[in-house]
């Protein structure tokens, strides 16, 4: 396998129809997320990445499939966290079944990480995580700032990376 990861802003690339596949694939599907919640306005002028597996190297013809996903934006409040500077809000992360524990969730994150750096010149990052998975963001560096709380009918909780 050969991932790539690339990202576009707003709704109207094919990057975003395959993030939101993926999204629906994952939340609404897997765990239940109503759709009216998953879609959002916030997509309109989000940035959106995608992780694809673009097939073996060693092939002439590529296959490319989309393996996971995130959207960054950025906001001056994280629910009822405000903010001195803006700061770059992750969400959406999230990796389909087969390419789960081959560091797809990492690669993306990664990307996510330097684009809020290098394009938005924001430095400071915060999610809302999922409760099950804080150990994922916490290796990457982050860190609790809330105790839990629902939100889409999960628990969650508010993390950062300053």
């Amino acid at each position: 396998m050969q991932f790539v990861v690339r990202s576009s802003q707003g709704e109207g690339s094919e990057l975003f129809r395959d993030a939101l596949s993926i999204r629906m694939r994952v939340f609404v599907q897997e765990q239940g997320v109503p759709v009216s919640i998953e879609k959002d306005k916030h997509d309109a002028h989000a940035v959106h990445f995608v992780l694809y597996d673009e097939g073996d190297p060693m092939r002439q013809r590529k296959q490319r499939c989309p393996a996971a996903a995130a959207r960054l934006r950025v906001v001056k409040h994280c629910g009822v966290h405000a903010y001195d500077a803006p700061v770059a809000k992750v969400e959406r992360v999230c990796v389909l079944k087969p390419y789960r524990g081959k560091k797809c969730g990492v690669l993306v994150m990664q990307a996510v990480e330097r684009y809020a750096r290098e394009k938005m010149g924001v430095s400071a990052l915060v999610l809302h995580s999922q409760a099950p998975v804080r150990e994922f963001y916490k290796k990457l560096g982050y860190h609790e700032t809330s105790e839990e709380f629902m939100e889409a009918n999960i628990s969650h909780l508010t993390m950062s990376k300053m």
